[in-house]
């Protein structure tokens, strides 16, 4: 008797659903665009929180980006044309420079459509 309790305690223990961290956290995390190691490290409170009618200014190899959530996107002061958006955010153009901008407010660069990097 005592082996198939046991035996059926660690069968429901081996096939239950085990979660990594909870749905409060996993929000808190989507809502700072930290990742569990940033926030893990300490190093979460760097991200600024921007609201919807805010600028975000960042600079890639010489180039000034400015975006106006929700609005614009300015490339060394020359405007940009979506061409593209979705659910990660929105894809801009201006001449041989892609900016994709993110809902986690990070900004990647491609230029002449290769991946150059980062805005920061």
């Amino acid at each position: 008797m005592k082996t198939l309790i046991v035996s059926l305690v660690l069968t429901t223990l081996a096939t239950s659903p085990a979660f990594a961290i909870s749905h409060s956290y996993r929000d808190k995390l989507e809502k700072s665009g930290c990742t569990q190691v940033e926030d893990a490290a300490g190093t979460c409170g760097n991200h600024q929180a921007v609201s919807d009618s805010q600028t975000i200014i960042k600079h890639y190899d010489g180039l000034k980006i400015i975006w106006k959530i929700n609005e614009s996107v300015t490339v060394d002061g020359k405007p940009a044309v979506v061409i593209e958006s979705g659910g990660y955010g929105a894809t801009w153009q201006q001449g041989i420079y892609k900016i994709i901008t993110y809902k986690n407010h990070k900004i990647a660069v491609m230029k002449n459509d290769q991946f150059a990097g980062y805005a920061k």
